[in-house]
């Protein structure tokens, strides 16, 4: 739905939505674009925001949504790609904006029958 290095959230969290009501207040503290629209009859929103971070080569990747019987786990990593590329390389690495940024993920998925958990994954 939403990905990107820019929210109104500031605060590190992982929100599960399901109703328009909750949609709305999340967006509105979110965002000033317009609203993206989801049928809570059938689906689910489901973000991750990392808050504060010192340069643009942070973000979010979500890895999987994991079912077992009574619970469903969203796993998602945060990394910085400029870290990894120093690490990788010393001669070709990427210049990133030396600036605050608040990095996201807003992800859409069909309603769960069971609570939705978030793990971060450490790699």
């Amino acid at each position: 739905m939403d990905a990107g290095s820019s929210s109104g959230i500031r605060s590190a969290e992982q929100i599960t939505i399901s109703s328009k009501y909750e949609w709305e207040d999340l967006w509105r503290r979110h965002s000033e674009k317009p609203i993206p629209s989801v049928d809570f009859e059938k689906y689910f929103v489901a973000a991750v925001f990392l808050g504060l971070r010192p340069d643009s080569s942070y973000g979010i990747q979500i890895l999987e949504l994991d079912k077992k019987e009574s619970q469903i786990t969203l796993k998602y990593k945060d990394f910085s790609r400029g870290a990894n590329e120093r690490a990788n390389s010393r001669e070709n690495f990427a210049l990133y904006t030396q600036a605050v940024v608040y990095p996201y993920i807003i992800i859409k998925i069909k309603k769960p029958q069971y609570p939705i958990l978030f793990e971060r994954v450490y790699e």
